[in-house]
């Protein structure tokens, strides 16, 4: 039952109750005021010779002509039988009085605050605290519950709302968690990609820091060298330009779905909420379950996701669009450039109020921005080299345009997809030609890295075999010196003692053509006289242990 039908019905049953009620106590109390006044009688008789109808037009309202005894006509008053009461019978009197008038509205009073508070325990108390339970786990994030009541009025439709609510969450939380993963493996692959032009010019960068200071590389050189540097760093460029295009998948609208919460609303954190209080706009900066006041406020839902259109091609499709990619650059020559735009809104009031259509405008801007600047670029610039400076340069145009226009909306970042020559035969000429470039330049690269592997060693090897040879010239010098060093000396001796001399030369030439042998001269009776081999050292002890044996 509706809550509207069901406080009805409450208010009907407690209405004839309380009017029962007050039916009974209002009869009781004028009944309890007639026995009253019938237990005292004070009347007054009228004269015989004046009638009944000539009283009638003197008596008061309160009072009453009554036949008498002995036919005469007497006249009832309460007010003389109010006089005649005794004190109790008095109070008793004017509280049967006061309370036909206080029970009724004190019935009225009681009656209202209990329905009040049976409607409250009833349809209420129940699905809010089931309500403000769910919010408050919401808010923790907290979804893996279920919000049952199974009520057919408004409060179990706001509960199944509330719930359903509770399950998108849930179920997006679960497809961002899956989102997360995916995007966790493809930047552990994109990072696996980069390795490779980052190790060309962290090879390169060392290559310059070793060889630069020593002045060993020629200017030559040292461009080739810059300049495969430059290259490496176009495909660092290339690999972030995917990446943003993988981005750009987030930039797709979401669909709205009208929202049965009626005056309650639940504000997300990606989302502005504007509420429009009789023609006055205002945001509500905190996130959470809110109410709106019926017809007097307007709520409007802006997103605060970073969004995106394309220029020049269909994102869905992903055709080329002629009409908004055919471009001239500066050297006279047509070029298709595609360009993918991300913006966000700033100020959901000046998004919704300062302007009919802030994305159109945007788009109108980014494209005059864009034709303007592309004409200033040749097209091997805009081609090849001189993206990154072009994106630069439309970027900041259109920033501070967007500024002046103050249509709520802030430029996050514009990429140039794509540059090509309009035809095909064009297209597939420059492919080639920067095909051969690029082969060319690879092989320019790895002959320098295969010289600059070589060379090293080489030179390593020769200066190895120069330090050799002159060690051994050294050495040989070295040894002819002292040999002829000790030939003088030897001439020296030789001239002052000439047969010890050419003795001694004689046995040390044995002691080394036989440099076992032992030459001993010994006396008959078996005692050494003398030594001859091996031979003693100058200090006058011999080297080894003679025998008794002759030679």
């Amino acid at each position: 039952m509706p809550l509207r039908r069901a406080f009805v019905s409450l208010v009907l049953v407690m209405a004839v109750l309380v009017a029962g009620i007050s039916a009974v106590t209002i009869f009781t109390c004028v009944n309890v005021q007639n026995q009253i006044l019938e237990s005292v009688t004070d009347y007054q008789v009228l004269p015989p010779q004046e009638t009944e109808d000539e009283y009638n037009l003197v008596i008061a309202d309160d009072e009453q002509i009554v036949p008498g005894e002995n036919g005469q006509l007497v006249i009832l008053s309460t007010e003389y039988q109010i006089a005649n009461l005794s004190d109790t019978q008095r109070v008793a009197y004017y509280a049967a009085k006061a309370a036909v008038v206080l029970v009724p509205t004190l019935l009225f009073v009681l009656g209202t605050i209990f329905c009040a508070w049976m409607f409250y325990s009833i349809k209420l108390k129940q699905p809010l605290s089931l309500l403000l339970q769910s919010a408050d786990r919401i808010s923790q994030s907290d979804l893996d519950f279920c919000l049952d009541y199974p009520a057919s009025d408004e409060m179990g439709e706001l509960c199944r709302a509330m719930d359903t609510m509770r399950a998108a969450l849930l179920k997006n939380n679960q497809e961002t968690w899956a989102m997360m993963e995916e995007r966790r493996k493809l930047s552990a692959s994109i990072a696996h990609d980069l390795r490779t032009p980052i190790t060309v010019m962290k090879g390169y960068t060392e290559y310059l820091s070793h060889n630069v200071p020593l002045g060993r590389i020629s200017e030559d050189k040292l461009m080739d060298t810059i300049h495969n540097l430059s290259l490496a760093t176009d495909r660092l460029e290339q690999y972030a330009n995917q990446v943003r295009e993988i981005q750009a998948m987030d930039a797709i609208p979401v669909k709205r779905a009208a929202c049965p919460l009626r005056e309650f609303f639940e504000e997300q954190e990606d989302e502005y909420a504007v509420i429009t209080t009789f023609g006055k706009p205002s945001v509500v900066s905190t996130s959470g379950l809110k109410f709106k006041i019926p017809i007097i406020q307007q709520k409007t839902i802006v997103s605060k996701a970073t969004q995106g259109f394309a220029l020049g091609y269909d994102l869905r499709t992903n055709v080329n669009n002629e009409d908004e990619s055919l471009m001239i650059s500066v050297d006279f020559n047509f070029v298709n450039v595609d360009f993918y735009v991300e913006y966000r809104v700033d100020d959901p009031v000046k998004y919704l109020y300062n302007s009919e259509e802030p994305e159109a405008i945007l788009k109108m801007l980014c494209q005059s921005y864009i034709r303007d600047t592309i004409g200033l670029y040749g097209v091997d610039d805009i081609i090849t080299t001189g993206k990154a400076e072009i994106q630069g340069v439309i970027r900041d145009k259109i920033s501070t345009r967007l500024e002046q226009e103050d249509i709520g909306l802030v430029l996050v970042n514009i990429a140039l997809q794509d540059a090509e020559p309009p035809t095909l035969e064009v297209q597939q000429a420059f492919k080639a030609v920067e095909t051969s470039k690029q082969e060319a330049e690879t092989a320019i690269n790895n002959a320098n890295k295969y010289a600059n592997e070589q060379l090293p060693a080489a030179k390593a090897n020769a200066d190895e075999i120069l330090q050799q040879a002159e060690a051994y010239k050294e050495s040989r010098i070295a040894e002819a010196e002292g040999q002829a060093s000790r030939f003088t000396e030897l001439y020296a001796e030789y001239s002052k003692y000439p047969e010890i001399t050419r003795q001694r030369l004689f046995y040390e030439m044995i002691a080394k053509v036989f440099p076992d042998m032992k030459i001993v001269i010994t006396g008959r009776d078996g005692s050494t006289l003398q030594t001859v081999l091996p031979l003693e050292s100058f200090t006058g002890t011999n080297t080894t242990t003679t025998t008794g044996e002759e030679p």
